[in-house]
């Protein structure tokens, strides 16, 4: 069962096409697209970021695990954060690339860009 907190990625999407008003449909559905790619990107980062909390607790709770145990579990728990927070940041990019300034204010005020 996925428990999810906040809007929902089509949602997301809606929020903010409706926030910008984009008049041309060509432009809209290449930004609806984008806006559609950093949505999903974060509901995967929020959703790593959720299911990995019992995973650590898991590992805090294991108490024969040694600094080196340890080490090697925070490397890849950081390295699999890193993968999400770069698909994030990828879409975030080619999305503020194909919007005015208005619309990347818009965005921001909205999550989708940073």
């Amino acid at each position: 069962t996925e428990e999810r907190r906040g809007p929902s990625v089509d949602e997301r999407v809606k929020r903010a096409m409706d926030a910008l008003k984009i008049e041309n449909a060509d432009e809209a559905a290449a930004i609806k697209e984008l806006i559609k790619k950093v949505a999903e990107a974060q509901v995967a980062l929020e959703t790593w970021d959720r299911e990995s909390r019992p995973k650590i607790d898991e590992v805090l709770g294991n108490k024969e695990l040694k600094e080196e145990d340890l080490e090697g579990k925070l490397k890849a728990f950081r390295g699999q954060r890193k993968e999400k927070e770069t698909g994030v940041k990828d879409a975030q990019k080619a999305l503020a690339e194909v919007v005015s300034y208005r619309q990347e204010l818009e965005l921001i005020k909205q999550n989708i860009l940073r």
